[in-house]
């Protein structure tokens, strides 16, 4: 056999369509593939982005409830304010905000307990205990 002598070859050309379709599907299924890919890829950053966002609430949400229940009257103002700057945050979801809720009534529940048992008919005292508790 001589190189380039075509006349004695042993391939089958193969028509036009089914070359084209082999190309084009080559190029398709690695378009697919890729996009499969990207769309994996984005459903494990949203997982990621929501768990960092999830530990960044329980981080600022452990450090307001041990602000609140601090010896100091400042801090424990800090500490509610900033429980209640969480429980209208958009960092927070739903599940969190049960448990920001939760830490906010812990820490304000004995300054309330505290407030209902002086004299009720000292308007500061109620404006105060209305202003805990949401009334």
């Amino acid at each position: 056999m001589i190189i380039g002598d075509s006349s004695s070859s042993s391939t089958t050309p193969l028509p036009p369509w089914a070359v084209i379709a082999v190309t084009l599907g080559a190029a398709l299924l690695t378009l697919l593939g890729v996009l499969v890919g990207q769309l994996i890829t984005r459903r494990g950053l949203k997982e990621l982005e929501g768990r960092s966002r999830r530990e960044e609430v329980i981080r600022i949400l452990r450090w307001a409830a041990e602000l609140g229940v601090a010896e100091t009257e400042g801090s424990r103002a800090l500490g509610i304010a900033m429980l209640d700057g969480l429980q209208v945050s958009k960092l927070v979801d739903k599940e969190g905000s049960e448990l920001v809720y939760a830490a906010w009534q812990a820490v304000v529940s004995k300054p309330v307990q505290e407030i209902e048992q002086l004299d009720s008919s000292k308007k500061k005292y109620r404006l105060v205990l209305d202003l805990l508790t949401g009334k």
